[in-house]
């Protein structure tokens, strides 16, 4: 989530973002839609390594900084033919 490219919110952003939400200081606008994508991670990793896989074999870090990518990143960098070194992919939820 960032404030203005290529700047991403920080403690103190996230921290009043926080605030915001728990104290529902905000108004609701219809208009918007949830759509459930059924088994999504499986999906979206599918679609993402259906592409060639690498012709050698890379040994790379996978440095997630406990945020979302850690869902998702590992498996889809294994699938294409990586060598997987975790760095900070369990998902942190304390954040900030």
């Amino acid at each position: 989530m960032g404030a203005a490219r290529p700047l991403t919110f920080g403690p103190d952003e996230m921290s009043r973002l926080k605030a915001i939400v728990l104290e529902a200081r905000f108004e609701l606008r219809g208009g918007g839609t949830y759509t459930f994508v059924e088994n999504f991670p499986a999906r979206y990793i599918a679609d993402l390594t259906k592409r060639p896989k690498l012709k050698r074999r890379l040994k790379v870090v996978c440095a997630c900084g406990n945020g979302t990518a850690g869902a998702l990143a590992p498996q889809a960098l294994e699938k294409i033919g990586c060598e997987v070194v975790l760095l900070g992919c369990d998902l942190g939820y304390s954040f900030p």
